[in-house]
């Protein structure tokens, strides 16, 4: 099994259970968590045909006709119009472009109306019309992309202050770029064959080996929550770790009762759930406590470093970090 094979089975796996897994926590009834699920199965279904041969598989149940070709533009475009569906419903869409709500359905009609004069004249060669039929969904989606949800995620991506989630909008912004590059490729290929110029094959090749992060993101986009709090759940241990040195500096300078001391690290190992609940009080009893320090000879050192990462940080998220960089 080539690599490409093995990376669609992978996804299919992994989608599979997820699916199952959500079915039986009940996570299927209402309408937004049914369009989530259709958005994915469609995103795979598409990538499910990604090569000639995958294409031709299904062509020849068709009389060699470009059924699977069409079926993927339809797939990404209904995928990109699911998906401004479900930031505007969140109030999370932050474009004033407003042509996106009926970009997809004038795409997907003429992509229809295309298909058919194909069928009835056949005016261009069938690899023509592939990397013609590509180039436009491509720029489709980019403009999907470029016009609003690269702007959406990324006001999500600053304003979200859990670790797993951000680390979720991440992969989101990360699956955007790498396909971005990829449509770089086919709609220059899609140009240079309408105007005959240059080598569009070799055009349409050069931007493909984005591919592969592109699933590689899109993977990380289907993990659940709890399982991507599990991946980073040591490197947020050890921040919590580095709060509690810098917590416990204080309270030794300023001799106050460990009553006033947020969560034990001991407590947090057995409860690995409550660790971001953890990490937040334990930056408020450092930002209650530390300007006491003020004015100490002898303790204004502390003061000041946690005085500048309070001033320097931009959001929540940078100021654990530089607290937690703190070195005791």
């Amino acid at each position: 099994m080539e690599l490409r094979a093995e990376v669609i089975t992978a996804v299919w796996a992994i989608f599979i259970l997820i699916f199952m897994r959500a079915g039986l926590k009940g996570k299927l009834v209402d309408a937004p968590g049914r369009r989530m699920w259709l958005l994915f199965f469609l995103s795979i279904l598409a990538l499910s045909f990604w090569g000639r041969a995958a294409e031709a598989a299904l062509d020849q149940h068709f009389e060699g006709q470009p059924v699977a070709l069409y079926l993927k533009y339809i797939c990404l475009i209904g995928v990109c119009h699911l998906y401004l569906q479900m930031l505007q419903e969140v109030g999370s869409y932050r474009s004033r472009s407003g042509f996106l709500n009926d970009l997809a359905p004038i795409a997907i009609g003429l992509g229809l109306l295309s298909f058919v004069l194909y069928v009835l004249f056949e005016p261009i060669t069938l690899s023509e019309l592939r990397l013609i039929i590509i180039g436009a969904r491509d720029a489709v989606v980019l403009a999907f992309i470029g016009f609003g949800f690269l702007w959406s995620t990324l006001s999500m991506w600053r304003n979200e202050q859990v670790a797993a989630m951000r680390f979720k909008q991440t992969c989101i912004l990360l699956f955007f770029g790498s396909f971005a590059i990829t449509t770089l490729g086919s709609i220059s290929a899609a140009v240079m064959t309408i105007f005959r110029i240059g080598d569009a094959a070799y055009a349409a090749q050069v931007f493909q080996p984005f591919v592969y992060p592109t699933v590689l993101f899109f993977m990380l986009m289907l993990f659940p929550h709890r399982w991507i709090a599990l991946l980073i759940y040591p490197q947020r241990l050890y921040t919590f770790y580095r709060l509690k040195r810098v917590e416990r500096l204080i309270m030794d300078q300023l001799d106050t009762s460990a009553a006033l001391q947020s969560r034990s690290l001991g407590a947090v190992w057995r409860q690995p759930e409550r660790l971001e609940m953890a990490i937040y009080q334990t930056v408020i009893v450092i930002l209650d406590c530390y300007p006491i320090l003020n004015g100490a000879p002898a303790k204004g050192r502390l003061y000041a470093r946690i005085e500048q990462c309070v001033t320097h940080s931009i959001d929540y998220s940078d100021l654990v970090l530089a607290l937690a960089a703190i070195r005791t």
